[in-house]
């Protein structure tokens, strides 16, 4: 007797990108499977919560209003990569405290549109991601022939 064990495997999900360009600012967002993302999106959308503890994303514990608390994760969890720097000209690290940093050392109207574009991508992004798993999971499995055994 042979035992084919195909359907253990893990399917591949690939990865979203989506690319962002405002001011001379340059980043990238990548959306893949990351539980991390997935627990601080969670926590943020947990009902009734005015301002959220930032220790509930990451370790320090100051408040944030929702839409900075989205912005946070964008730059937490998604952006892949950047080209912006710090006064010596060196390649600023990529995370939520510094993303939002970068947002408001901008003008008003540079500010405006980066959000609009880093949170449009985030989020088409991340329901292209989630129409991508369905789809995995949808799909059935041929390693049986469907009937129930007598």
């Amino acid at each position: 007797m042979t035992f084919k064990l195909d359907i253990l495997k893990k399917p591949n999900l690939e990865k979203i990108t989506k690319e962002v360009s405002i001011g001379g600012i340059e980043l990238t967002i990548k959306l893949e499977r990351d539980e991390a993302l997935e627990s601080a999106i969670d926590k943020m959308q947990t009902p009734n919560i005015e301002r959220l503890a930032l220790d509930d994303l990451r370790r320090n514990n100051q408040g944030l209003s929702k839409d900075t608390t989205w912005l946070f994760i964008v730059g937490e969890y998604a952006i892949d990569k950047w080209n912006v720097v710090d006064s010596d000209d060196k390649p600023l690290p990529i995370n939520g405290d510094n993303f939002i940093l970068l947002i408001n050392s901008l003008p008003p109207k540079e500010r405006g549109e980066l959000v609009d574009a880093v949170l449009g991508a985030f989020f088409v992004g991340r329901l292209e991601y989630k129409k991508m798993t369905a789809e995995v999971v949808k799909k059935p499995s041929t390693a049986t022939s469907g009937k129930p055994k007598k």
